[in-house]
């Protein structure tokens, strides 16, 4: 397991039955954007989950983004 010391955060570990195959870096992107219908409404909630550390299987490397700036736009419907 890689382990990554996190200031005062206590984090657990977990293993998965199966194996993993990936080249390079996962995730590949950095964020991953999601949208919803609020249940009993007829708005959309929109979002986005930042995702800091990439991890790469093959070299054992592990990359922790530090510094993350995101332009995040909108347009509402009419």
């Amino acid at each position: 397991m890689n382990k990554i010391p996190i200031g005062d955060i206590a984090t657990t570990g977990v293993e998965l039955k199966g194996k993993f195959s990936y080249q390079g870096f996962w995730p590949s992107e950095l964020y991953k954007t999601y949208s919803t219908f609020a249940l009993g409404a007829e708005a959309k909630e929109v979002g986005f989950t930042a995702l800091p550390v990439q991890y790469n299987s093959e070299t054992g490397e592990t990359k922790i983004w530090t510094i993350m700036v995101f332009d995040v736009e909108y347009n509402l419907a009419n």
